[in-house]
């Protein structure tokens, strides 16, 4: 493997919609049962601040989040790792990059939505000091402090 680097913004419409597409499997449930994969990277391209990994120009991590300036309050709508890439860390750096990126633009909260049976997302957030702040039947609404 080669090294791993972390960009802001970089990522083309095609380069999303490969990732998204290469990880739909793994997000539970399936990415492409909630979403249109080619319309929501649409969406993230033209609407979200993206926190990338790369290796070899090769998008193998994306975090992607909307701002809410009214309310000063950042949503990630997508955390998603290739497969072959889990395991070493690229999921939590791109969550610190995030949570250093929402300080940079003075907000105070970030905001996630999880699949309550994707213990190892949770997992994560909770180490990065994200509360449980509300749930329905399937999903857990989490949210850090700033």
């Amino acid at each position: 493997m080669e090294r791993i680097e972390y960009q802001i913004n970089q990522s083309s419409y095609d380069d999303i919609y490969d990732h998204l597409i290469a990880c739909d499997v793994y997000f539970v449930p399936r990415l492409s049962e909630k979403v249109a994969i080619d319309i929501y990277s649409k969406k993230i391209i033209d609407n979200a601040i993206r926190i990338e990994a790369w290796e070899n120009n090769v998008l193998v991590g994306l975090i992607a989040f909307y701002s809410n300036k009214e309310n000063s309050f950042a949503y990630i709508t997508n955390v998603s790792v290739l497969n072959e890439f889990k395991g070493i860390g690229i999921a939590k750096k791109l969550m610190q990059e995030t949570i250093n990126e929402v300080q940079k633009i003075k907000f105070k909260t970030i905001q996630l939505e999880v699949n309550k049976s994707n213990s190892k997302a949770i997992s994560l957030y909770k180490l990065l000091d994200f509360e449980i702040d509300d749930e329905n039947q399937d999903n857990y609404l989490m949210k850090k402090i700033l």
